[in-house]
């Protein structure tokens, strides 16, 4: 049960960020196709600025895409790491309290 919370805490905090990093890469990729196209129109006239605006937000918008699944992949193990970490505390407090217990049968 306590696993089955861990992974549920872990999928919310996920979704959470994964939406604020989407609103980031938006702005970024407008942003960053805006610089492209005034660049591109200075270098190459209307149709560069088309062209090399419309190049610079493809290209953007993928590497942003590429943080953004790294981002959460690492997310998840930390939070696999946190977890497992938790569980194996839990497990060596019980141990440990089954040897007390013992002992104090003897």
């Amino acid at each position: 049960l306590e696993n089955k919370n861990n992974k549920t805490s872990a999928a919310a905090a996920a979704a959470s960020s994964r939406a604020v990093m989407k609103k980031q890469r938006k702005r970024r990729t407008v942003s960053m196709g805006v610089i492209g196209g005034t660049a591109g129109l200075l270098v190459g006239g209307p149709l560069g600025a088309v062209a090399v605006g419309f190049g610079t937000a493809v290209i953007t918008k993928r590497i942003g895409k590429c943080k953004e699944r790294q981002a959460i992949r690492e997310k998840i193990q930390n939070a696999k790491k946190a977890t497992t970490r938790a569980l194996t505390e839990i497990q060596e407090q019980q141990q440990q309290q089954q040897q007390q217990q013992e002992e104090e049968v003897e």
